[in-house]
């Protein structure tokens, strides 16, 4: 979906492409000191990795939060997720996001009706709940994707992938917080993402709060064998393409690919393609799949506003278009 904004009085139009939603409720359930951990914004490791986290005011609490939503880190919460979504892709006004959305182009005579604030999202009288609570809490259980086939290949290709410095952004693991719900009580999130914004080198050129100009926040690899194209923007084809088009604080992983051996381009990609992501995350049923435990099962979901069937799975999507 195009992106529009006004950098210095010029007009940049960039595309970005769905961000998978599968797993959301584990990454909303990540504390934010876990990320705040991993930042290292002056490179004080001297690894050329400067990560930095993407705080924003959460427009549901109040409270100063690490975003971790959207290609930019633009919401922490996946209720304000819902609100933005709900007003700036389906035009519904919401409590969080109670007035319409402005053009410039609008008639100055319209700009009095735009400031009153009207939501039409109002609570159901019977449950009290609003769309946007229904709508974050089915993004909350999804539960991610099943890890493919894992062989020695695999195994090897995972060594690579960690020992030429991808891991350093795209952190294997996290964990998540206490919780009273045992699905997302210090739960480990198989991600491979340390959910902060960076400089790699592909950024589009918009800024958006938190995220600067070029900085992108790492999108996770957990079910990167659905994905195609890649990228925030949807122009590489192939893993291999990806990772050739890494630069600046990634500069250092695609150096050591490029002269990594044939056999371990070929490992670490295929790693990257075929094995991603892992199972049992929100549980096991003793045979490596998710157990019987109320989660929605989706082979994916994507934030594109329709329903799809790919290679014969159900492909449940929402209307967040690529934020």
């Amino acid at each position: 979906m195009p992106a529009h904004h006004a950098v210095r009085r010029r007009r940049i139009v960039a595309r970005r492409v769905p961000i998978a939603l599968f797993g959301a409720g584990l990454v909303e359930a990540i504390l934010d000191d876990t990320l705040i951990a991993l930042e290292d914004p002056n490179d004080r490791n001297g690894d050329g990795v400067s990560g930095r986290a993407g705080f924003v005011v959460d427009v549901g609490t109040g409270e100063r939060r690490v975003g971790r939503f959207g290609w930019k880190s633009q919401h922490a919460t996946l209720l304000a997720f819902s609100g933005d979504a709900y007003r700036n892709e389906m035009g519904i006004t919401n409590d969080l996001f109670p007035l319409e959305a402005a053009l410039r182009r609008h008639r100055r005579s319209d700009a009095g009706l735009r400031s009153i604030p009207d939501p039409e999202d109002i609570r159901d009288p019977r449950t009290r709940r609003r769309g946007i609570d229904n709508f974050a809490s089915f993004m909350q259980f999804l539960a991610p994707v099943g890890r493919g086939p894992v062989d020695d290949q695999v195994r090897a290709g995972e060594r690579v992938f960690s020992s030429i410095g991808c891991a350093a952004c795209h952190v294997p693991t996290l964990t998540t917080g206490p919780s009273s719900n045992p699905l997302f009580n210090r739960r480990t999130v198989p991600l491979f993402s340390d959910l902060l914004l960076h400089e790699v080198g592909t950024g589009d050129g918009i800024k958006q709060p938190p995220g600067e100009a070029n900085e992108l926040r790492t999108p996770a690899l957990w079910g990167l064998r659905f994905r195609r194209p890649l990228l925030h923007d949807g122009s590489a084809a192939t893993v291999v393409d990806a990772i050739l088009r890494h630069g600046q604080e990634a500069e250092l992983a695609r150096r050591g690919f490029e002269r990594a051996s044939d056999a371990d381009r070929r490992g670490a990609a295929g790693f990257s393609a075929i094995a991603l992501s892992r199972n049992g995350a929100y549980g096991d049923s003793g045979n490596g799949g998710h157990g019987d435990n109320g989660l929605t099962r989706r082979n994916e979901a994507t934030e594109n506003g329709t329903e799809k069937t790919i290679t014969g799975t159900s492909r449940a999507t929402c209307p967040l278009c690529g934020q």
